[in-house]
């Protein structure tokens, strides 16, 4: 059987059942006949332009994806014969929960807590006037279609689907709170939406989310502790943000993470040590946030780690001895914070290492000679600390160093 024969058995298969196809992410490549027989008898006189048949042909589609409606919140959904008000606005711009903007164009539906139950139809993608789309507080299940990506003017949708890269900078809200939708809803980058402040998805079964990335956006707030019921997630990407209050402890359920990186935020508090606890985890950046707490030593269980970067904080104490566990750690920055004591000599066991960046704190006694077992470091910054003593000669055998910054310190004797 061919490609071609394959779709047109598909089609056929899903037209014995309308209700279904709509609420299907495939219905918005097909012509529903039930909604045209609905938009032919606009009368001419109004002269309506393409949006408001387009609009009427979505909300009766949402209405069809509906199962329960127990108290009527669609009742007066109703659109098998419409008529146009000459120089008025179409009827669907007074059913419930539906706003218009003066041309009779869809801008706002909203549904919150209507005790709906249903699946919800790609059709909503259509409506690329809509500002505001709230049905949280019901009882949807199932995905969210992608064709609500569409939504390219929208201003604040509570519904929204797996690809949410074309919503624009204008979007404030958006919550999922208080249904019963699954599957994988949050893309590789939800958007450019530098006006979104508030993010929910409560009340959802989102268990089998495996990368939540909301990176380079304005996101404000704190992590909620509900962050550690995720127990697939992999990928967590919170950078470029504004972020606030503390690291829940609870990310250290997500026991299988392997990136987690939450950087250039304002994140303040300790250091959780329930991250150690990640030992699938490949990289850790909580660089360029306010950080106070030591570093845990939780983190010599790390053993999977490569990345490890927490420079830009106010971290204090010494560095843990246990990270010199971390035998597979190829980039260590710790630079510009108030780290002190001596640089640990387990630390050159880390083998692997090709940038180790300790600047700017204040570490003291000297460079150990077994710096130079580090064969791979092409990246050696220790300056701006109070090290002191001879540069040790094993640094000659660094061959592949690119960068060695020692400025600052009380070093004394030839760079070999």
């Amino acid at each position: 059987m061919g490609v071609g024969s394959c779709l047109s058995e598909q089609i056929v298969g899903q037209q014995r059942h309308p209700a279904k196809f709509l609420c299907s992410p495939l219905a918005s490549l097909s012509v529903i006949v039930w909604c045209v027989s609905a938009v032919a008898l606009l009368s001419a006189a109004a002269a309506p332009d393409s949006y408001w048949s387009m609009h009427l042909e979505a909300l009766l589609a949402l209405k069809k994806c509906v199962t329960a409606d127990p108290s009527g919140a669609l009742s007066n959904w109703i659109g098998h014969v419409v008529i146009i008000v000459d120089h008025g606005p179409p009827p669907h711009c007074n059913w419930t929960g539906v706003a218009c903007d003066g041309a009779g164009h869809v801008t706002s539906i909203q549904l919150q807590a209507a005790r709906l139950r249903g699946r919800l139809t790609p059709f909503l993608g259509n409506v690329s006037t809509l500002q505001i789309l709230d049905l949280s507080s019901n009882r949807f299940v199932g995905a969210i279609p992608p064709q609500l990506g569409r939504l390219s003017s929208s201003y604040t949708t509570t519904a929204s689907p797996a690809e949410l890269g074309n919503l624009s900078r204008s979007l404030e809200t958006l919550d999922l709170n208080r249904n019963r939708l699954n599957g994988v809803v949050v893309p590789r980058r939800l958007c450019n939406c530098s006006a979104l402040w508030w993010l929910g998805m409560h009340y959802n079964n989102l268990t089998r989310l495996q990368t939540l990335d909301l990176s380079d956006n304005n996101f404000s707030g704190s992590i909620p502790s509900g962050i550690g019921n995720f127990s697939n997630l992999k990928i967590l990407q919170l950078f470029e943000n504004q972020f606030s209050g503390a690291i829940p402890r609870e990310i250290g359920g997500c026991k299988n993470l392997i990136m987690l990186n939450v950087y250039s935020n304002r994140f303040t508090g300790d250091i959780p040590s329930e991250l150690g606890e990640l030992w699938k985890l490949q990289q850790l950046r909580l660089y360029d946030n306010a950080l106070s707490s030591g570093i845990p030593r939780s983190f010599g269980r790390l053993t999977s780690l490569s990345v490890l970067e927490m420079s830009g904080n106010q971290l204090t104490g010494s560095i843990p001895l246990e990270l010199g566990m971390l035998r597979s750690l190829r980039r260590l920055a710790l630079c510009y914070n108030k780290l002190s004591g001596e640089i640990p000599e387990e630390l050159y066991d880390c083998g692997d290492l090709y940038v180790l960046s300790l600047a700017e704190n204040n570490f003291s006694g000297g460079l150990s000679r077994r710096v130079g077992r580090l064969s791979e470091l092409r990246w050696l910054d220790l300056q701006g600390n109070a090290l002191s003593g001879m540069i040790p000669e094993e640094i000659g055998n660094l061959t592949e160093l690119t960068l060695l910054l020692l400025r600052g310190n009380r070093f004394f004797g030839p760079i070999p």
